[in-house]
């Protein structure tokens, strides 16, 4: 049984591209690796966990570039001579090797996608449902697409990450432009019914277009144009977390909200430890993770640059050495509020984690992706100043590590 959700029709329609968190818009302008260019057009994939946006670009020599948006991460990519061998779509996982241009890429990110839309200019005409079999690779700041859509030989698209600021962007969308197109695009809150058990369901249209219902933890798509239930958790008993979806952060210059959280369980490690992950988004800084253990807080966001080299031992990251200390792996065991992708309970991951001092850098590993992300512990004092505004007197929060 699906009930419709008429107030969730705007958000994202095949006719209409679904307005996200993106800051780039048709017209943006910017200038990379000393080029200037214009955002002439965009076009929108979906896969399996979630929806991604590709810009195209004109740079003012002539030439034609793709700038990726992935959850906030930037990557600019200009069409590039594919590998002399390079391997069939189907045999890539997450973490294999590929030698190009004198550089070892190891595969990131390994997606299905279909094209849902598009907008603008286009260098191709868009089909909607068009198959989109894409491997990411990287190696340090440097980033490789393979797409093999256009048959078994892949097309590739090379460049690098990189952010906003180093691009000096101009003519970006802004938090007014969000709030005053309030319910078509990112930055309105929606109230929703969760289709499953009818409940509130509270998201930010665009930020994120799936949804787990807090009260029968039912996994929820906003995308289309009803909230249609995609499976129904395993009950769980109501959780009590420091924070909850909606309370805000001002972190340095930057509110942020928590759109989602995460209790996740230690396993294939004889521990059976449990931490809690809490989803942040700002237009501005786009998502961070806050996350609550016993050992105390860690403010924890993926890098723009992979360590290079890693090995089973050890990473180099900026410089440093960061030895290998723990491996263990992951449980989403509860789950409630808004992401950019499918969280749902029962998902697993492989973990490795490189320390040194207050940083550790983790490698997670999934069937099809490969992630690194940053943690640095913070204080439970710099944590209460952040959400100062929403604490009550009763309202304690965890100390930080001795």
């Amino acid at each position: 049984m699906a009930r419709e959700a008429g107030n969730v029709r705007d958000i994202g329609r095949m006719a209409d591209l679904l307005e996200d968190y993106s800051p780039i818009q048709l017209g943006t302008t910017g200038t990379w690796e000393h080029r200037a260019f214009t955002v002439l057009g965009r076009r929108q994939l979906q896969y399996e966990r979630g929806v991604w946006s590709e810009w195209y670009v004109l740079f003012a020599d002539g030439g034609t570039g793709w700038l990726g948006d992935f959850s906030g991460q930037f990557v600019m990519t200009v069409e590039a001579e594919p590998p002399q061998d390079p391997p069939s779509f189907e045999k890539v996982k997450p973490g294999h090797s590929l030698a190009y241009r004198r550089s070892a890429y190891r595969a990131a990110d390994i997606r299905r996608a279909k094209c849902v839309a598009g907008s603008g200019e286009l260098p191709f005409p868009i089909q909607a449902g068009q198959d989109c079999p894409v491997v990411d690779w990287r190696a340090g700041k440097q980033f490789l697409t393979l797409d093999w859509s256009a048959g078994d030989k892949p097309r590739a698209y090379a460049g690098i990450a990189t952010t906003l600021d180093a691009m000096r962007c101009q003519f970006v969308r802004g938090l007014d432009d969000i709030l005053r197109t309030a319910g078509r695009v990112r930055g309105a809150v929606q109230a929703l019914e969760c289709p499953n058990c009818g409940a509130g369901l509270t998201a930010r249209a665009g930020v994120a277009t799936h949804l787990v219902c807090g009260a029968c933890h039912a996994d929820v798509d906003a995308s289309g144009d009803t909230a249609t239930v995609l499976a129904v958790h395993r009950e769980i008993s109501t959780l009590s977390t420091t924070f909850v979806p909606g309370e805000q952060a001002r972190i340095g210059k930057h509110r942020m909200q928590i759109i989602g959280v995460l209790r996740m369980r230690e396993t294939h490690s004889g521990e059976s430890s449990l931490w809690t992950e809490y989803l942040l988004y700002s237009p501005a800084r786009g998502f961070q993770w806050l996350v609550e253990s016993d050992e105390g807080w860690d403010r924890v966001a993926v890098p723009d640059d992979w360590p290079d080299p890693f090995s089973e031992t050890d990473a180099q990251w900026r410089g440093q050495r960061f030895p290998r200390k723990w491996e263990y792996g992951s449980e989403i065991v509860y789950a409630a509020g808004a992401f950019p992708w499918r969280a749902r309970v029962g998902d697993t991951a492989r973990l490795a984690a490189f320390s040194v001092g207050k940083r550790t850098l983790t490698l997670e590993r999934t069937p099809s992706e490969l992630v690194w992300t940053l943690a640095e512990s913070v204080s439970a004092a710099e944590v209460k100043a952040w959400f100062s505004d929403e604490l009550r007197p009763d309202r304690a929060i965890k100390p930080s590590r001795p």
